[in-house]
């Protein structure tokens, strides 16, 4: 028998969101959260068992999006050993090894020039080298249980921040020797490959403007050494970001470095400093710091998981049946979402009812972050007559009346 989709809905007052045709977003499904790739000395059983806290203390780091989880007291012990989250691992030789001992053998150091002057010359792969340490041999690399590690997490009251993530983009005004420069990707430098490295290890989405002849006709280098968030308002229309971090780059002495910060994100501002520094602490400290303002915003707490918040909302424009698994998709990835139901489907508009594990606003913050999603008027609905729904592959259809005689 066919089936026709038609639905009831009581006189409330839903949320309505319109799924944008445009296909780009803003905020980025981090991968990888719950996996770690290690360097080790070798294969052997001995070796393996330091990686693999090792390689579980950052994923901690990434899910938590907190560094600073770990100076409680006796934290880690109570992960330990890691192995028991481990669901798969394998070994692959370590590239930077295999250049290390090139470099022995043509006599050069590979120790990289972190001078802005030399930044033509810094798109050579970060190597342990270039850290004054010699890579090791192999990598390891590991997978963790999502599902038991976050179930720990819970138990011993840790924040546990969602794969999808607010993107930032730095835009870096460097200064050497009275001379300024917008870093970015025509005008590479090393700092940026150490931000990149930094931004994996903490689960951020970070990314650098073109800073090409229109970026520095849309902005001032003035205005952005000066940590004026209004200096971007033309240039950073070109970008799809969530928020934005102006980073002025300047030496201290010798090659000390010093840098303050500044970040813009959904209407709220946050600053930083550090000194006196070389420029590998500097992008730890910077993403370290960064890293914790943002899963304290989005993160959801442990606290917060006691909610049981339920919001329905419709959402309008699904064309295909690719834009309403993709929507499903993307829904149930939201850190907020606890459980999604499909009430019903009509035309080019579903309805969902969802369960959260915090409180409505934050979810709509989410929704605000994606882009994929905007949030729309509507007016309250009208009575319909109830007519009997059948759930078919997951979608609330409904059987037509029997016509009158």
């Amino acid at each position: 028998m066919a089936f026709s989709l038609f639905r009831y809905i009581p006189k409330i007052i839903v949320f309505a969101l319109s799924y944008l045709l445009v296909q780009f977003s803003y905020a980025d499904v981090m991968e990888g959260l719950y996996s770690s790739t290690q360097p080790v000395v070798s294969q052997q059983t001995r070796d393996r068992g330091p990686a693999f806290n090792a390689a579980l203390k950052q994923v901690l780091t990434k899910v938590s999006g907190n560094p600073e989880i770990f100076e409680q007291a006796g934290l880690l012990e109570r992960f330990y050993p890691a192995e028991k989250y481990v669901i798969s691992f394998a070994y692959l030789e370590n590239p930077e090894f295999a250049s290390y001992q090139q470099q022995l053998a043509t006599g050069d150091s590979g120790v990289m020039d972190s001078s802005i002057d030399n930044h033509h010359t810094s798109n050579k792969p970060l190597s342990a080298v270039s850290l004054n340490a010699p890579p090791l041999p192999f990598l390891l690399k590991v997978e963790f249980s999502e599902k038991a590690i976050e179930k720990d997490m819970t138990a011993y009251g840790l924040s546990i921040w969602g794969s999808v993530r607010p993107s930032i983009q730095f835009w870096v005004v460097a200064e050497t020797d009275g001379q300024r420069q917008l870093l970015g990707k025509s005008n590479p430098h090393v700092f940026m490959e150490y931000m990149h490295k930094d931004a994996l290890r903490f689960g951020i989405p970070v990314t650098f403007p073109e800073a090409d002849m229109l970026d520095l006709q849309n902005t001032s280098l003035s205005g952005l050494w000066g940590l004026f968030p209004d200096a971007l308002d033309q240039a950073k229309s070109r970008y799809s970001s969530d928020g934005q971090v102006i980073l002025k780059l300047y030496n201290t002495y010798s090659n000390a470095w010093s840098a303050n910060w500044y970040l813009t994100i959904a209407g709220t501002r946050y600053s930083g400093s550090m000194a006196d520094a070389d420029l590998a602490q500097l992008s730890e400290q910077t993403l370290r710091s960064i890293s914790r303002i943002l899963a304290e915003r989005f993160a959801i707490k442990p606290n917060e998981k006691l909610n049981n918040t339920v919001v329905q909302i419709e959402v309008t424009e699904i064309n295909s049946f690719k834009d309403y698994a993709d929507v499903q998709g993307f829904l149930r990835l939201l850190a907020p979402v606890k459980r999604l139901v499909v009430n019903w489907v009509e035309g080019k508009v579903v309805s969902f009812t969802v369960n959260l594990n915090t409180d409505a606003d934050k979810f709509f913050e989410y929704i605000l972050l994606s882009g994929k999603l905007k949030r729309v008027e509507i007016s309250a609905a009208v009575n319909v007559l109830p007519i009997p729904v059948t759930v078919v592959t997951g979608v609330q259809a409904v059987e037509p009346a029997p016509e009158p005689y």
